[in-house]
């Protein structure tokens, strides 16, 4: 494996530091900037500017959206489907699973809204634009010739670093996650055009929004905000679907607009539910199963960090939701699993087209 010594890749990170230090640098002198002056730009506009610059959070953007998210996108609607995430082992039973369903007549598309986490966000767009069938050939060829991902992991001393932050902290504190985003942003990972061009292989994702139904969750590198992108806030779907599966260490982290973003379960909750409140019926498929000895012992999570899923059923439960919470887990006779490993992809897909057959008519009975 590369550790991409004098890759183009650490050349643009520097670049793009170098660059950023320079505006701070210019902005931070005393009338010598024509941003700081607020030349050409509407004294609001200005203020606004001035204001974020103190407490280091952007401008509105539209991305930024406090847990739990107010006013909730399932509020109205019948049925929100829920992907969590969980790196390549969940995106292998993903592909396993959806396939089977769909061979047992679930038409997951009939969600009015989904939202995705990381692997997730792979499920939510394969299930929309009819991919599910190419993401289960293409992980399974990368299961059966891993030579094939094409895609280092671990490869460099940062991005060990970072990942053994993630597991180091315990907490979801501003602070942790803010932490947790510096090692991410000093993690010396694959060119981040590469984890796209793996995305876009497993689904076929590329600028288009695949439908308005979907949303990705992503979190702020450096204020530790929850992002939630959706079709109108003008962000290509394999950027979105990049920056919710930039785990530290892992991948990217990506730029979004003018934020450079890790991994949405990066925090306190692996599904974001939280966005959904509101719908009907709820569907959500998680890696994990909420109990953290649990989750830590069969290795279901890539942090410390507490987990709030089952409070977030019970949330959406006691908002008048229905909830069907179906947990992905370890395959039978695993008493762990490593989320990274391709050598567990073609359990992973066998283990995900048996669960889709044993739940599907639950799943059916619920959905339609």
């Amino acid at each position: 494996m590369s550790n991409f010594e004098g890759s183009p890749y650490r050349l643009t990170r520097k670049s793009l530091i170098d660059l950023s230090l320079g505006a701070i640098a210019a902005i931070s002198l005393k009338g010598g900037s024509a941003l700081a002056q607020g030349a050409g730009a509407p004294a609001g506009a200005s203020a606004a500017m001035a204001d974020a610059l103190k407490t280091g959070i952007p401008p509105d953007d539209g991305l930024a959206h406090p847990i739990p998210y107010t006013p909730a996108l399932g509020i109205g609607q019948d049925r929100a489907l829920v992907l969590g995430g969980g790196a390549f082992y969940l995106t292998a039973f993903y592909a396993g699973y959806f396939s089977a369903l769909a061979a047992n007549g679930v038409d997951l598309k009939l969600a009015d809204v989904m939202v995705g986490t990381s692997a997730g966000t792979l499920g939510c767009h394969a299930i929309l634009t009819d991919q599910v069938a190419r993401m289960r050939a293409e992980i399974e060829v990368i299961g059966n010739f891993p030579a094939t991902l094409d895609y280092s992991v671990g490869a460099t001393f940062s991005s060990r670093r970072a990942d053994d932050v993630g597991i180091s902290l315990d907490s979801a504190s501003v602070a942790n996650i803010q932490q947790l985003g510096r090692a991410a942003m000093a993690a010396q990972t694959p060119p981040v055009a590469q984890w796209q061009a793996l995305l876009t292989r497993l689904t076929g994702a590329g600028r288009a929004w695949p439908s308005p139904k979907f949303h990705t969750t992503a979190i702020d590198c450096y204020t530790a905000q929850r992002l939630v992108v959706g079709p109108r806030n003008d962000v290509p779907a394999l950027v979105a679907m990049s920056a919710s599966s930039s785990w530290p260490g892992l991948a990217g982290p990506t730029w979004m607009k003018d934020r450079l973003c890790m991994d949405g379960g990066a925090c306190q909750t692996s599904t974001n539910s939280d966005v959904v409140a509101g719908a009907r019926r709820v569907l959500i498929v998680s890696l994990a199963t909420g109990d953290a000895k649990v989750d830590a012992e069969e290795g279901l999570r890539l942090s410390k960090f507490n987990n709030t899923l089952l409070q977030e059923v019970k949330d959406l439960e006691q908002g008048g939701s229905k909830v069907m919470l179906i947990v992905a887990g370890v395959p039978p006779g695993y008493q762990k699993v490593n989320l990274v490993d391709p050598a567990l992809i073609p359990v992973a897909v066998k283990y995900g087209a048996d669960r889709g057959n044993a739940d599907a008519a639950k799943i059916k009975a619920f959905w339609a």
